[in-house]
């Protein structure tokens, strides 16, 4: 639904009802596999706080409490955090927000992804949430050779004495991926002070090492133009860097 937010194609009244049927319609497809699941758990990513089908968050606001479903909803960014979605084109349509993305029910659990999204929230809509952050455990043993991920380095174009960047992120403008080639260029100007130094993994950077940037993230249709663009900058730096996906998913 937010693709109808900056054209004029639907009036205000046209567009709520075509959200309303849409919602209808993902509601009861979902109800055909609640009849057969009797699911006691649900795991709800991004339906309440940021979606471009913002139709099924009224759908799945109606299941939840029409079922009394318990439901954990996972909340990786607000449509208040995104400066594109802050600004409707009908009362309509925020009185549609304001019900919906997110959704009040004493059914649900919230997890924000950080402080300042739950600090916001609990500001904007007095709904409590924890905080779980997307991030690694760097404490964790070191992953080891099996047969499912060995040949993995050779596949991504890496060797074993390599220095590896990794971009874990989506490929889209807003994550700043210039600023990763860019830290990659320079590193690439003190290589000579990595030789000889010792790795996490206990591998060495000789002079065959090459510094790589790893971009393992997805391309969205909507975003080639900047994979385009960070492709340009990257020939124009002269750096390596691979994009993964397809073998990291």
């Amino acid at each position: 639904a937010w693709a109808y937010f900056n054209n004029n194609i639907l009036s205000p009244d046209q567009l709520m009802q075509s959200i309303n049927e849409i919602s209808d319609i993902t509601k009861q497809q979902f109800l055909k596999y609640h009849q057969q699941e009797k699911f006691d758990l649900l795991l709800v990513h991004n339906i309440f706080s940021f979606s471009l089908h913002i139709a099924a968050a009224k759908a799945f606001a109606e299941i939840v409490d029409g079922y009394k479903i318990p439901t954990i909803t996972t909340n990786h960014d607000y449509y208040w955090e995104r400066g594109a979605y802050q600004n409707t084109t009908s009362d309509q349509v925020q009185q549609f927000l304001d019900t919906y993305v997110p959704f009040q029910s004493k059914h649900i659990k919230y997890i924000s992804i950080n402080s300042i999204a739950r600090q916001e929230l609990l500001k904007r809509r007095s709904i409590e949430s924890d905080v779980l952050g997307d991030f690694l455990d760097f404490n964790q043993s070191p992953w080891v050779k099996d047969d499912y991920n060995q040949t993995f380095l050779r596949d991504i174009k890496v060797k074993e004495n390599d220095l590896v960047v990794l971009q874990a992120t989506r490929i889209i403008g807003r994550k700043g991926i210039g600023l990763a080639l860019d830290f990659v260029a320079e590193l690439n100007q003190h290589k000579e002070k990595l030789i000889g130094k010792t790795l996490y993994n206990g591998k060495k950077i000789t002079s065959d090492s090459d510094i790589i940037l790893v971009m393992a993230g997805s391309t969205e249709k909507r975003d080639l133009v900047y994979r385009h663009k960070l492709e340009r900058k990257i020939t124009q730096l002269g750096i390596k860097a691979h994009f993964t996906n397809g073998i990291v998913a």
